[in-house]
């Protein structure tokens, strides 16, 4: 048996967020999922069941199971298409939402939900922990979305880790405008409570952060840099109710179990 490693939101091989994708037949155990969640060692490794009208599909950090997860789904889409699926569009059912895939050229566009950062007051001492002066507090359903002065300011955050995992979120979207030509937001997400300290890149986020920008901007397209060490480009679309994600995937390699 084989895991395949595929870079999401990558221009290349050395760049993008490294996800695990696994076939199955039917789905094992928990505990197994988590066990070979663990082995591939990748921020997340998504679990793929073809049930002929669609694919089920679900994901699982090495510590435990998140309920939505853009990139191992851009990964598990670009996988499908690779093993010789012909149709234009990929649907994926979840334990909690319905999402889609499509492609044109080498870009890879998803169907995401739109997941609103209602304002909010600042959580005690978030900005210590952070490192940094907040301008902005939003939370979804999943996480915290605060906004800092400047591109230089999201580059400098050095979070306090352990402080971090006590917040009552899955996790903190630090974001800003951007400073160079061509993007129009960074961001950097960090997820110690789901034992990946700082996300390379993340889809699911996007789902926040277009509508966020979109009204500050008056943008509906905009493009974003994930300023993590390896880093990512993600193209967003905020469309009727929802977010279209999209980005290139790159084959890395593989895990033999």
């Amino acid at each position: 048996m084989e895991v395949l490693v595929i870079n999401a939101f990558a221009e290349d091989r050395l760049l993008g967020n490294p996800a695990g994708v696994y076939f199955v037949e039917s789905f094992p155990p928990d505990s197994e999922m988590l066990r070979i969640a663990a082995r591939v060692g990748t921020s997340e490794t998504s679990f793929v069941q073809n049930r002929k009208d669609d694919f089920f599909i679900r994901w699982w950090t090495p510590e435990t199971e998140v309920a939505l997860c853009g990139h191992a789904t851009l990964a598990a889409a670009h996988a499908i298409w690779q093993n010789g699926y012909t149709g234009k569009t990929i649907r994926f059912a979840s334990n909690n939402y319905d999402l889609s895939a499509e492609t044109e050229a080498d870009i890879i566009t998803m169907e995401f939900p739109l997941v609103a950062a209602k304002k909010c007051a600042e959580p005690e001492k978030l900005s210590e922990i952070l490192g940094t002066e907040i301008i902005h507090t939003g939370k979804t359903r999943f996480d915290y979305l605060v906004e800092l002065r400047g591109e230089d300011d999201v580059a400098a955050v050095r979070p306090d880790f352990e402080k971090l995992k006590n917040l009552d979120c899955r996790g903190v979207i630090v974001t800003s405008v951007s400073a160079r030509d061509g993007y129009d937001f960074v961001l950097r997400f960090f997820t110690p409570s789901v034992g990946i300290d700082e996300d390379p890149v993340t889809g699911s986020a996007h789902s926040s952060l277009a509508p966020y920008w979109s009204e500050k901007t008056g943008k509906k397209k905009m493009k974003s840099l994930q300023l993590s060490q390896r880093g990512g480009i993600v193209r967003v679309e905020v469309a009727g109710g929802g977010v279209k994600i999209g980005g290139k995937a790159v084959m890395s390699g593989y895990v033999k179990l």
